[in-house]
């Protein structure tokens, strides 16, 4: 009898077991990249049995290369999806898809590039490779004035190494990821970040299909709850999951890595702030907005049925958070404002600021930010000048012809000239710097007919200073140069410039040009008071000024466009100087 009563209660207990685990729903919840920390709170979710207190048997895919998570969920192949901001891009082509949540409250995507590209616009005609749903990418390139005819986009190889192979010249990625293999492969690569042209976007986000909200309502409720339930549970116990993802998911990654990867991504969560999983309708219509701005998105398009309705959240702590954010930014701008008002050097700024601020990231950002403002600032100086520099040259070659019979007016009209000549070569010294200092200059060759090209730099060169003999010696048979003319010119100038200006009066400047072998030569030589020899290695710096300045004007930038300017079309400068007797700078420029 009691046999009995023991079998029949283990049939029992068997059938209940079969009836449950009969009970739950199967669902696929298809991820937009390899198992890491990234998706850690759904591998919580799984293993802490919240899903199955959901009535739910989750399926966790990870992507693949050939896999695109929109599109596995529109085809019914997943039911949930991990995306990008770029699900608002979708919903407006016409995808019935559904953001439930935001995982990331900031997104970890950025551009990580070669070595060799100091500026986006670097990437002209060079090999990008971008994931499924980098649309917040494009918009930042589009942004900053890159189109995608710009670039040739590939696919995505889903790891850092096809940046360091050299198989493209920038790949999209996230923080926590690709920096861990950079450093330790101890390569040298730049970040450009989305956030520095003012697009915030969010990061992760949950997202489903208007199909399921209607067909499965509660089954997406469930899911949603135990999915953010999990995201909680994996930010209390991060080596837990570390543990879990190494054992259960993917031994492609070291604890170490993880461990990297879990210190850049948590606080892109902000759980201290506001409930993981809110998102606000604002944030989103300023997504939505920078999108329009660009051309990707139509303007004013509207939320409804986009964003998940999970109810009423509890912001007191992001109120509270806001206004200690309201104060440290009025901080932030006070001092912002006396840094340009004493006008301090960038690097003197952005230390000083650094030195009253906790945050590395809001210093760069406002120094970046005085930078580009002081650069507008003299582009717009530079321009609005040379219109009237050129009226005022011109008004006085007119009154110069017309008073040729007043002897007491032409050296003043002769004063002016030169004046106004050397303002003018003053702002193209200050046009040319910012160019090579901004967006990187891309040289304009075109064959130079060198007679003529140091004939002109020896007439505007004599408008400086009539009480100097400027002297040519140059070779009419020299072949033609491809360089870039203008950036030649300047060159010149600035050399023939400095000539004038360390030269006694009444003193003889020579000009020559000659051919030796498959290069041609510069030379320019004065009789001045030299340059002392301590001096001569740092004459090509930036600002810098020899103790022999003193009393002579200047802003200590022709020397150093000289050597930039040489050294992108790779010829070799040869200075020779000895005080109280003058000086000799060769040029020698590559025919090929």
């Amino acid at each position: 009898m009691r046999r009995l009563i023991y079998l029949v209660c283990g049939l029992l207990f068997s059938a209940m077991l079969s009836h449950s685990a009969c009970a739950l729903e199967p669902v696929t919840l298809q991820l937009k990249w390899t198992h890491a920390f990234q998706f850690a709170g759904y591998y919580a979710a799984q293993e802490q049995g919240y899903y199955r207190d959901a009535g739910l048997q989750v399926n966790i895919t990870e992507a693949a290369p050939n896999i695109d998570p929109i599109q596995e969920v529109i085809s019914g192949k997943a039911q949930y999806g991990v995306g990008t901001s770029s699900l608002l891009l979708q919903r407006a082509a016409g995808k019935p898809l559904i953001v439930l949540a935001v995982v990331f409250q900031q997104s970890p995507y950025v551009i990580f590039t070669a070595p060799n590209i100091y500026h986006l616009h670097d990437l002209v005609g060079k090999r990008i490779m971008l994931e499924p749903q980098a649309d917040e990418l494009i918009a930042y390139l589009r942004k900053e004035g890159l189109s995608q005819k710009d670039f040739q986009q590939l696919p995505h190889s889903f790891d850092a190494q096809g940046l360091m192979d050299g198989k493209a010249e920038a790949i999209s990625g996230y923080v926590s990821n690709e920096p861990y293999y950079f450093l330790r492969a101890q390569y040298p690569y730049h970040t450009f970040s989305p956030r520095s042209a003012g697009i915030d976007f969010y990061g992760d986000n949950l997202f489903t299909t208007e199909n399921e909200l209607h067909d499965h309502p509660a089954r997406l409720k469930a899911f949603r709850a135990a999915s953010m339930r999990g995201w909680q549970y994996a930010k209390e116990h991060r080596d837990e999951i570390i543990a879990l993802i190494q054992s259960k998911y993917s031994s492609q990654h070291s604890r170490d890595y993880l461990e990297f990867e879990s210190d850049q991504m948590l606080p892109l969560l902000q759980p201290d702030l506001i409930e993981i999983g809110y998102m606000n309708p604002s944030r989103w219509q300023h997504i939505a907005n920078t999108y329009a701005e660009i051309g990707l998105l139509p303007h004013n398009f509207p939320l409804q049925g986009f964003l998940y309705d999970a109810g009423a959240q509890d912001l007191s702590r992001l109120y509270r958070a806001l206004t200690f954010a309201l104060l440290a930014i009025a901080i932030i701008a006070a001092v912002a404002v006396y840094i340009h008002r004493i006008n301090l050097k960038l690097q003197a700024s952005e230390k000083k600021y650094l030195a009253t601020q906790t945050s590395l990231l809001h210093a760069k950002e406002v120094a970046e930010q005085t930078l580009a403002e002081q650069r507008q600032f003299i582009a717009m100086v530079s321009h609005e000048f040379r219109s009237p520099l050129g009226v005022i040259d011109s008004a006085v070659q007119l009154l110069s012809i017309r008073l040729q019979a007043e002897p007491d007016t032409s050296h003043i009209m002769a004063r002016i000239r030169r004046g106004v000549s050397r303002l003018t070569n003053f702002l193209d010294n200050c046009l040319t710097e910012d160019r090579l200092d901004s967006t990187g200059l891309t040289l304009q060759p075109s064959p130079i007919d060198l007679y003529e090209l140091a004939a002109t730099a020896k007439d505007s060169a004599q408008h400086i200073s009539g009480r100097h003999h400027i002297i040519t010696e140059l070779d009419e048979n020299l072949p033609l140069l491809n360089a870039d003319p203008q950036l030649l010119l300047i060159l010149l100038l600035n050399l023939l410039g400095n000539a004038i200006k360390y030269s006694p009066e009444g003193t003889e400047i020579k000009l020559r040009t000659r051919q030796i072998g498959q290069s041609c030569r510069f030379e320019v030589i004065d009789q001045g008071q030299g340059i002392p020899a301590e001096e001569l290695p740092l004459i090509f710096k930036k600002y810098q000024r020899g103790r022999a300045s003193g009393g002579v004007p200047g802003a200590g930038l022709g020397l150093s466009l000289v050597s930039r300017i040489s050294e992108l079309h790779a010829a070799q400068i040869e200075i020779k100087s000895r005080e109280n007797e003058g000086t000799h700078v060769t040029l020698t420029f590559p025919l090929n």
